[in-house]
C-alpha cells in the first residue's frame, strides 16, 4: 500500500528513485539480431559462380560477386518485447560476395567463400566427373556458415537465433560453345538453424559464363531453394554477377 507523505516533508533520492518503475534495457538479442539479419541476408552461399570444369593443378582463381537475395515469402517479425516493440527484417537485400579456388589433382577443386560485410563463410569441393568438349559434368558440396537468423515454416514469429549453416549438394552441368558456357545446377540443400534443428530442400541455379580474357570472365547467376521437409523456411532467391579474374579452366 502506497504510503502519503506530508507536505513540506522532503524525501531522500533513494526513496524517490524507488517510487519511479524503471524502463527496461532491451537485451543484446533484440539490439543485434535483426541487424545481422539485415546485413547477411543473401548470406545462404546458394550462388555458386563457377562452371563444372575445374581447374589446372595449383592454379588460383579470385571470384568477386555483387549479389541480391530476397526471400519468397513475407519475412516475419522478431518476437514483441517486454513493451510489445517487433523488429522486422527486409525482404530483399544485399551484399559482396568473394571467393578463392584452387584446382587439386586433375578433376579435383577447392573453393573459399564470404561475404562483406561480414556474415558468412564457407568453403566447397568440386569432382569433374564428365569431362568432353561441348559438355561437362561435375559433383559439388558446398558448406556456409551464417550470421543469420531464420524463421519457421509455421507461426508468426522469427526463430530468435543469429546463426544457420547451409550445406548445398548441386550437380553442375555444363554446355559449352567457344567463350561462353551455359550452366544448370540443381541439387538438395540441407539448413541447420540455431536450435540444431535440420531442414531438408531443393535448389536450382542458372548461370552463363563469359570467357573475355585468359584471366577474366564474366558470370551472371540466378538461384532458388525450397524447402521440402523439416521446420525453417528455406525460401530464398538469388540474382548476383560474378566477376573472375586471374586463371580460368582449359576448354581446348
Amino acid at each position: 500500500m502506497r504510503q502519503s507523505v506530508p507536505l513540506g516533508v522532503t524525501q531522500p533520492a533513494s526513496y524517490v528513485c524507488c517510487m519511479v518503475r524503471p524502463r527496461p534495457r532491451p537485451s543484446r538479442a533484440g539490439i543485434f539480431g535483426p541487424c545481422l539479419v539485415i546485413v547477411c541476408a543473401s548470406c545462404t552461399g546458394q550462388s555458386l559462380y563457377t562452371t563444372p570444369r575445374t581447374l589446372q593443378a595449383d592454379d588460383i582463381q579470385w571470384i568477386v560477386a555483387p549479389e541480391y537475395a530476397t526471400r519468397t515469402r513475407r519475412a516475419k517479425p522478431s518476437r514483441p518485447d517486454v513493451e510489445g516493440r517487433s523488429e522486422s527484417a527486409p525482404s530483399m537485400t544485399g551484399n559482396l560476395q568473394q571467393g578463392l579456388r584452387s584446382g587439386v589433382g586433375e578433376h579435383g577443386e577447392v573453393g573459399l567463400h564470404g561475404s562483406f560485410p561480414p556474415g558468412s563463410l564457407g568453403v566447397d569441393g568440386k569432382w569433374n566427373a564428365v569431362r568432353t568438349g561441348p559438355f561437362d559434368l561435375a559433383l559439388m558440396a558446398r558448406l556456409t556458415a551464417a550470421l543469420q537468423g531464420t524463421q519457421p515454416s509455421m507461426g508468426p514469429y522469427a526463430d530468435e537465433g543469429t546463426f544457420s549453416a547451409f550445406l548445398h549438394v548441386p550437380v553442375l552441368v555444363g554446355f559449352n560453345v567457344d567463350r561462353l558456357t551455359f550452366v544448370l545446377s540443381p541439387g538438395g540443400a540441407t539448413l541447420v538453424n540455431a536450435r540444431g534443428q535440420l531442414t531438408q530442400g531443393v535448389r536450382c541455379g542458372a548461370a552463363i559464363q563469359l570467357r573475355l580474357a585468359s584471366w577474366f570472365a564474366v558470370h551472371p547467376e540466378a538461384s532458388w531453394m525450397r524447402e521440402v521437409a523439416g521446420p525453417t523456411d528455406m525460401g530464398f532467391a538469388t540474382a548476383g554477377l560474378g566477376l573472375i579474374f586471374f586463371k580460368l579452366p582449359k576448354y581446348q
